[in-house]
């Protein structure tokens, strides 16, 4: 409908899709309702789609005291790459890292990452009325947990931690904060050590602590999380060569520029034959087999020597 899409090579070309049935379903149960064709209908649903996408990251970002124009925004999913110039521009979030993976990144991600096992168990009392010996030997119980779970997935005893946190508030508070201890102050029962990694984490995350006040501590679960260290496969890496892309042009298709409000000719580029070092100006189109990424007007994008295409802001 925008002209993101080629509809002759989606999956490769092993999956057609049909423009004329898009069209008149979009007419039918938007445009018409709205008094508009079905173009202006689709450029109002992706403008909708882009705003409450972006309202998921403010979520996540604005409201946990994040503010997102300090980070770039890694792009994921098969049609993420369409949607993440307009969300970027809503938060003024000046860079994308789109990685040659994007559409499968967190299947890429999982070959990458440790093992990990997490063992909760209720704990509740004063923290001044804790049992020391007691809970040592609850963390101990855990430990041996995790180390056979990890023995069973071939972890070599030299590949695993274990560490303790403990889920702590202020007496009556309404939320816990989980709190990663040092194992030594376990042992040894130096509560004011543990209660004092309480009050600075709660500090962080809510901008003030209690410690001056003396208010009661409350435990409320012991947890130990037992992680294996796995072997990480190497990231491919490709020479810089050049800027100029025009070795992976493939013409041009016209498509909806959200900036302009107008659909234009826009250049389209085969993500497959660019190469590390070549820089692309938006509006553009990068096609790809798995996905297809849109550089809005606004940014330019370059190629790394990961292959991760790297969109910064243009300078206004």
């Amino acid at each position: 409908m925008l002209g993101y899409l080629d509809p002759t090579s989606f999956a490769g070309g092993e999956m057609p899709l049909d423009a004329e049935a898009a069209r008149s379903a979009v007419q039918a149960h938007v445009g018409d309702a709205l008094g508009v064709d079905a173009e202006q209908a689709a450029a109002g649903m992706y403008r909708v789609i882009n705003t409450n996408m972006a309202h998921g990251v403010r979520e996540i970002t604005v409201k946990r005291g994040l503010d997102p124009r300090e980070f770039p925004m890694v792009v994921a999913g098969g049609a993420g790459a369409l949607h993440a110039c307009m969300i970027a521009l809503e938060l003024d979030m000046p860079r994308l890292l789109i990685p040659p993976t994007a559409s499968v990144l967190c299947a890429a991600g999982m070959l990458r990452c440790d093992l990990q096992h997490d063992f909760l168990r209720s704990y509740v009392c004063r923290f001044s009325d804790l049992n020391g010996a007691h809970l040592q030997g609850l963390v101990a119980e855990m430990i041996a947990e995790g180390d056979a779970l990890l023995e069973a997935e071939g972890i070599e005893q030299e590949a695993r931690t274990h560490g303790v946190l403990l889920d702590l508030r202020y007496l009556k508070q309404y939320h816990e904060v989980t709190v990663p201890i040092d194992r030594s102050d376990l042992e040894s029962g130096d509560l004011e050590a543990m209660a004092a990694a309480f009050h600075g984490e709660h500090n962080r995350l809510y901008g003030y602590d209690l410690a001056r006040e003396g208010t009661e501590l409350e435990l409320i679960n012991l947890r130990v999380r037992s992680m294996g260290s796995t072997e990480k496969p190497d990231l491919p890496t490709e020479a810089l060569c050049d800027a100029d892309p025009s070795a992976a042009s493939r013409g041009t298709r016209r498509a909806f520029v959200p900036e302009a409000d107008e659909f234009a000719d826009v250049p389209v580029y085969d993500g497959h034959e660019l190469r590390a070092g070549n820089q692309i100006a938006g509006p553009a189109l990068v096609d790809r087999v798995d996905t297809t990424l849109f550089i809005s007007a606004s940014f330019e994008a370059r190629m790394d020597e990961f292959r991760s295409l790297v969109l910064t802001r243009k300078e206004l």
